[in-house]
């Protein structure tokens, strides 16, 4: 049996649910039930015959005391074929073979005492209703309507015999209308009642636990569809962070027009490679629950500002007026930049896909420890019967094959999943021909304006025996080359290794003033290395700064418990290699 139907250790077995384990079992021996409602039915079968064959002995006893002889056979045959049909189950027997055997059985018998026993004036017609309620139950709706149109032509025959005086003594039911009889006979509804009770408690038990599992498996799947996802993105980062790196790179030497044309093409195309990428990401993260949200200093009009600057492009290729309205004073906030900046980037980016001519003007205000940005554009508009559909997932309006708006559906869906994470709040104002307004709401604080640090230092005044030593720890080799060359544009002086074992080494050679390490290298990986680093310098001594492509929280978590200082994700732009100098050598790289 699949492991997945055991019993769980430590739980609670109550008496119904190991019956039905212990039936359960028996009716898949030697089966070969393929689908679901084949064991199912299977099982239901199983469990009537296990019924039967425990009430039609007990009922037969008691008809016995009472001296029906008849009726206690009766009971005793159908408690015998019901144990058969148990036992030829367990030994593969098919399942419409045994539900046909019980139900002929049943009938039958009800037709003979019912023949011999005073024809429809027997106490015993009222019963006939339980033959195809238990044909339906074993065999489906068709099998009970032709068992409930024989059940009818029984009633009918016997009637027409009892008119045409062609029905024999009774002889069956000697005893019939005795008080005793009558007391059986109520005994017998109530077996068989308690049984039918049993039969669905067990059904009902295997129902929950069915549903159970299947839950299970579906939130398994989704889980593994969602780490999937996580993997295959984290792989695409490494070998984009070189095609990003090799990009820059080319950009400093010497091309002609059209070279550098195309360079920025490709550039473009990587950049917007890498948003896919992060956005599937940050979606899978929040649906897994690894997602956390930052408390770091925002400064809306820069964000703003920086927003509008990457969609300029695409808005002048449209032909479109991208625009800010700055707000009245400007603030410095507390929240969590990147994820805000994604939202605005969603609307925009959705504005520019839905509005063909126009403006669309981004805006910002803060009121009540709440920033509030409002995206609006002059596009189709939305009516209301499609506004509830616009956040669903991989939806667009207008969709299908011939849909004119590209990107993967996710949009305003991951919009709001992200709204959400920050507990905030979003809505639309639309109108039909005229346009719309998207604005999300979070919950925001004063941030005391950033004082100047006053330093007069020039950039690419390091010169000499100043340049900073970085060794940069990368298994990839395009990854290693990019960083290394960069590195050593802005003005330092660059080692580099290929996995942890060599960086230890490095570092037993010669002083370096920071380290670049990747957490996934083989022989050695970057935790490892830290560890083993931590252990002769600390902190303070020498600045760690993990480079990995799996940027959820968790794992940053874990660069720090490892001993690393900071934390950047593939792939690593130039402007994050000049913030790791200035923040850990005090060196103002070159432009």
């Amino acid at each position: 049996m699949p492991a997945s139907r055991r019993a769980r250790g430590g739980s609670v077995r109550t008496g119904p649910a190991r019956l039905r384990d212990a039936i359960e079992r028996w009716s898949e021996r030697n089966s070969e039930a393929a689908t679901s409602l084949e064991r199912s039915r299977r099982f239901l079968v199983t469990a009537y015959a296990f019924a039967l064959s425990i009430i039609g002995p007990l009922s037969g006893a008691c008809y016995w005391l009472l001296e029906a002889e008849w009726l206690s056979a009766w009971s005793i045959l159908l408690g015998l074929v019901s144990a058969a049909c148990y036992y030829a189950i367990g030994q593969g027997l098919a399942t419409a073979t045994a539900a046909r055997a019980m139900t002929v059985t049943f009938w039958s018998a009800f037709a003979f005492l019912l023949w011999g026993g005073g024809g429809t004036k027997s106490p015993m017609t009222t019963l006939l209703i339980l033959i195809p309620i238990s044909a339906g139950l074993l065999g489906g709706t068709k099998t009970a309507m032709r068992w409930g149109v024989a059940s009818i032509t029984l009633v009918v025959g016997l009637g027409t015999a009892e008119h045409l005086d062609a029905l024999p003594d009774p002889f069956a039911l000697e005893r019939q209308d005795t008080p005793e009889m009558r007391a059986a006979m109520v005994t017998f509804l109530l077996m068989l009642m308690l049984g039918v009770a049993l039969v669905q408690e067990v059904i009902h038990a295997r129902s929950r636990r069915d549903a159970d599992e299947a839950r299970l498996v579906a939130e398994t799947a989704n889980e593994l569809k969602t780490h999937f996802l996580l993997n295959v993105s984290h792989e695409l980062l490494t070998p984009l962070n070189g095609v990003l790196g090799l990009c820059e790179l080319l950009e400093h030497t010497d091309l002609d027009e059209e070279q550098a044309d195309y360079l920025r093409g490709v550039r473009k195309s990587g950049e917007r490679l890498l948003l896919l990428i992060k956005d599937l990401l940050d979606f899978a993260e929040l649906e897994t629950g690894q997602a956390r949200v930052l408390n770091e200093p925002v400064d809306p009009t820069s964000l703003i500002e920086q927003v509008v600057k990457d969609h300029s492009a695409m808005a002048e290729v449209k032909h479109l007026e991208l625009k800010h309205q700055p707000a009245a004073t400007r603030v410095s906030l507390y929240g969590d930049p990147g994820r805000i900046r994604r939202c605005l980037a969603i609307l925009v980016d959705n504005a520019l896909k839905f509005t063909d001519h126009g403006e669309i003007e981004v805006s910002f205000a803060f009121h009540e420890e709440a920033a509030r940005w409002s995206v609006r554009d002059t596009g189709k508009g939305i009516g209301r019967d499609q506004r509830s559909q616009i956040f669903d997932r991989f939806r667009q309006l207008h969709g299908g094959p011939s849909r004119t708006a590209g990107g993967l559906g996710l949009g305003l869906a991951y919009f709001a999943s992200l709204v959400e994470l920050l507990d905030g709040s979003f809505g639309l104002e639309s109108v039909e021909g005229e346009g719309s307004t998207f604005w999300f709401e979070v919950p925001a604080r004063h941030a005391p304006q950033k004082p100047s640090d006053g330093e007069t230092a020039t950039v690419g005044d390091t010169a000499g025996d100043d340049r900073p030593r970085v060794l940069v720890a990368e298994d990839d080799a395009i990854g290693r080359t990019t960083i290394s060359r960069r590195l050593k544009k802005m003005g330092c002086e660059v080692v580099s290794v290929i996995h942890g074992r060599d960086a230890l080494e490095a570092l037993a050679r010669a002083e370096f003033d920071v380290v670049l390490m990747d957490c996934e290298m083989p022989v050695m990986d970057g935790f490892q290395a830290t560890r083993a680093i931590r252990e002769r310098r600390s902190k303070g001594e020498l600045p760690i700064v993990a480079v990995t492509a799996h940027g959820a929280t968790r794992n940053r978590a874990r660069c720090l418990e490892a001993g690393m200082n900071d934390f950047v994700t593939k792939p690593v732009s130039r402007d994050q290699l000049a913030r790791i100098l200035r923040s850990w050598t005090k060196h103002v790289p070159r432009a």
